[in-house]
């Protein structure tokens, strides 16, 4: 997205050249195809922790029938993309003759893959919750997990919220401008999935009582965001936490 702003995301159209435009929207349009995977995969990386923390067979069946719904939402998705209109150009172009999708055709897809996406977030916050209340920490840290449990819905929000841009604003007025707060909501959902991975990994490692919540936050992120280089104590306190 960062090449698209290079290009004209986030001005006024009439102040974007038609050179400049098309690039940009190309750009764009690769955004929206890696997007579609990204959260598509977050939420697959969320359900492959939530099975490890439990042996029962219907826990597993549930989330790898969450799983493989994901990824067969992202795919219908990604088709939709690729098939909207034709020529394929069309989307960041200006073509003669091109044929694309109406609104609300448009409109249809990105709702289905929206439901998916909250009814598979909903599904994750429940599930767990259980676990929650059985691990032996204080009730403070446990209402903490919890808390970042739930911000897996602040990610269904934030879908929601990017999807109403989507329909009122992108495909009614200035293209460029109004793809910015859509771009915002998606980074927000990212960030709110990201953590709900947070939260899952604590409970995977809930039997790890001796080790305060502050400092198991702690290492997890910085080993998520700072892989490069992990401290000697991180590198120790991680061995315990993937035995």
């Amino acid at each position: 997205m960062a090449a698209a702003a290079s290009y004209g995301v986030g001005r006024h159209d009439r102040f974007v050249t038609p050179a400049n435009k098309t690039q940009a929207l190309r750009f764009v349009f690769t955004y929206e195809v890696t997007g579609v995977w990204a959260g598509a995969l977050l939420r697959v990386s969320v359900a492959l922790i939530l099975i490890s923390l439990h042996r029962a067979k219907i826990w597993h069946a549930i989330l790898w029938c969450a799983v493989f719904v994901q990824l067969a939402a992202a795919l219908g998705t990604t088709v939709c993309l690729f098939i909207q209109c034709r020529p394929l150009r069309a989307m960041w172009d200006v073509v003669p003759d091109a044929r694309c999708w109406a609104p609300p055709r448009l409109h249809i897809y990105g709702f289905v893959y929206t439901g998916i996406g909250i009814l598979t977030d909903v599904l994750f916050v429940i599930m767990p919750l259980p676990l929650v209340w059985r691990l032996r920490r204080p009730i403070r840290e446990r209402l903490i997990i919890a808390f970042l449990l739930s911000l897996v819905l602040c990610a269904t929000a934030a879908a929601s919220v990017k999807l109403y841009y989507v329909r009122v604003i992108v495909l009614e007025g200035e293209q460029l401008r109004s793809l910015v707060v859509p771009t915002l909501w998606s980074r927000i959902e990212e960030i709110a999935l990201n953590l709900s991975r947070l939260s899952c990994l604590i409970l995977l490692n809930g039997g790890l009582q001796s080790v305060p919540l502050s400092v198991l936050i702690a290492v997890l992120v910085r080993t998520r965001w700072s892989s490069a280089h992990v401290s000697t104590n991180d590198a120790r306190l991680l061995q315990v936490i993937v035995r």
